[in-house]
């Protein structure tokens, strides 16, 4: 079963916490006093398709779970900011919502309590591609509700999730957007069966090969994910990589298979055997 454990953000503002690069540096560089709070923010997209040579981000968030009343206001756009959220969520027609009204300087749903590195699961991916891209943020980044997120998630938990074996798992037991997959969380993640039997060999094999997969997508910073995983321009070296890292996965589940038909057959089988009823 799962190692880490998947949440997502969920603002519930109408978009009233978010910032353009524009208005990130406008108010730095007159409330520079802020510049804690404010935070690189990504939806799946945004990660997707970012060019890391270029720029850190390409939105920003008023991130204010730990921003203190007294110096809160001392900052007139952030309370207008503030302001608008309760008033958004005030006037909504959902109790669930207005009940937030008086909490309007925090998300709505916050999976991000500490400040910690975590692993980015886009929640809608392309079906044309062989994986889906998935990766690691860097401590004091916000992850918005268009993408899944592993708190302190380990080069072990990425190896996992990026591998053929839970895309194929992910093809068959999520549901579709379109024809893009739709990752979700208790129907994929929660139900895939990990290697329980890895040994510790087993392990720092797998960590050396994911390993190798994140220092060749470091070498093509001037492109971006979306591009990196698109079939028509992967790096062959990146693919061969993968494909390194899956064969050391495999290892790790006791056995070789010859298709995806197989790896799900199997799967299928343990998650079968984990939801049995106990003897008593």
């Amino acid at each position: 079963m799962p190692y880490g454990t998947v949440h997502f953000n969920y603002r519930t503002g109408s978009g009233n916490f978010l910032l353009s690069e524009v208005e990130k540096d406008e108010l730095l560089s007159k409330d520079p006093g802020v510049a804690p709070y404010v935070r690189p923010y990504y939806s799946a997209q945004d990660y997707l398709h970012l060019i890391p040579a270029e720029k850190e981000a390409e939105r920003w968030c008023l991130w204010l779970k730990d921003m203190p009343l007294s110096e809160m206001i001392k900052y007139p756009f952030v309370m207008d900011r503030v302001q608008k959220v309760r008033e958004m969520r005030a006037a909504s027609k959902a109790a669930s919502t207005r009940e937030y009204a008086n909490k309007a300087h925090l998300f709505r749903q916050i999976a991000q309590d500490k400040d910690v590195p975590c692993l980015l699961v886009p929640r809608v991916s392309s079906e044309r591609r062989s994986y889906v891209p998935i990766g690691f943020l860097k401590a004091g980044c916000i992850v918005s509700d268009a993408a899944f997120l592993v708190p302190d998630a380990t080069l072990y938990d990425f190896a996992i999730i990026t591998s053929r074996m839970h895309m194929a798992w992910l093809k068959v037991v999520c549901g579709r957007l379109e024809m893009r997959y739709r990752y979700t969380r208790d129907m994929c993640y929660n139900t895939f069966y990990w290697p329980e039997a890895a040994t510790e060999q087993q392990k720092e094999k797998i960590e050396a090969e994911a390993s190798t997969v994140l220092e060749i997508r470091d070498r093509y910073k001037d492109c971006s994910l979306a591009t990196l995983y698109n079939p028509e321009t992967m790096p062959y070296e990146l693919l061969q990589a993968h494909r390194k890292l899956d064969s050391a996965v495999e290892k790790a589940y006791g056995r070789k298979f010859t298709d995806d038909a197989e790896r799900v057959a199997f799967l299928f089988e343990k998650y079968s055997e984990l939801i049995q009823p106990k003897p008593q």
